[in-house]
């Protein structure tokens, strides 16, 4: 019944939250500390994310496919245990036996007042931008929007993040990680209000277009964000920024 529906799916949330949440910030600061190993520029953190959006591009049309074609949302299930199960043969390999121990430096943290308020800026941002995001699904599908709709109108939504990604340097050098940040949550804005003024339009392509917008400026957001937070944490403590993040 209801109930025990709701009991399960609080529970998989949960989970999600516990076990799930945390691989981001770790994979963020890990692929960081990789680039200052290998003295190159934290900018070109954006060349190695970009294969997370070009298999985002892949995945969503693959699922929406298969969900329109077997009408079954086990389907999505299935394929995000697919996905962990793979990424964890990846990550098995990479696991050290032994991690250094070091003193971590959270004086730096206490007196650091710039990512405090950056904290506050995001608290607020997050209860608009990632709640709207996963509202957005639900959004869709009141709209009428097949599966296969929504499928491609996740895929599509992420391919500006390909070149965004990409020319990462360039656009850092050019405007800094403020301006990125700042832009990106204009875009995020324009995208719901565009939603909202299309809200009752039966066209699929009209949908898809304005949700490129979420590619746009998740991806300018989010590059000028990792940027900001490598630049201000201790080499010890570039983990720590990224999980309160």
């Amino acid at each position: 019944d209801f109930s025990w529906r709701f009991v399960m799916i609080l529970a998989g949330a949960a989970t999600t939250g516990l076990f799930v949440r945390p691989l981001m910030p770790l994979i963020d600061s890990e692929t960081l500390n990789t680039l200052h190993e290998l003295d190159i520029d934290r900018s070109r953190y954006g060349t190695v994310r970009v294969f997370g959006s070009i298999g985002w591009v892949i995945t969503a049309s693959v699922l929406g496919l298969l969900l329109q074609k077997f009408n079954a949302i086990i389907i999505a299930a299935l394929g995000y245990t697919l996905g962990f199960f793979v990424l964890t043969l990846f990550g098995s390999s990479g696991i050290k036996p032994r991690l250094a121990a070091v003193k971590m430096p959270w004086s730096h943290l206490k007196q650091d007042r710039t990512f405090r308020r950056f904290l506050v800026f995001i608290s607020i941002l997050s209860m608009g931008m990632t709640g709207g995001y996963v509202f957005t699904s639900i959004f869709l599908k009141d709209a009428g929007a097949s599966y296969l709709t929504m499928g491609i109108a996740f895929s599509v939504s992420a391919i500006p993040e390909i070149p965004i990604l990409f020319f990462g340097r360039s656009l850092l050098s050019r405007l800094g990680n403020r301006k990125l940040i700042l832009a990106g949550t204009i875009m995020q804005m324009l995208k719901f209000g565009f939603l909202y003024l299309i809200a009752e339009s039966d066209s699929s392509a009209l949908f898809i277009t304005v949700l490129l917008l979420q590619g746009a400026g998740y991806s300018t957001y989010f590059l000028g964000s990792i940027d900001l937070l490598d630049r201000l944490s201790h080499k010890n403590l570039r983990s720590t920024y990224q999980s309160m993040f």
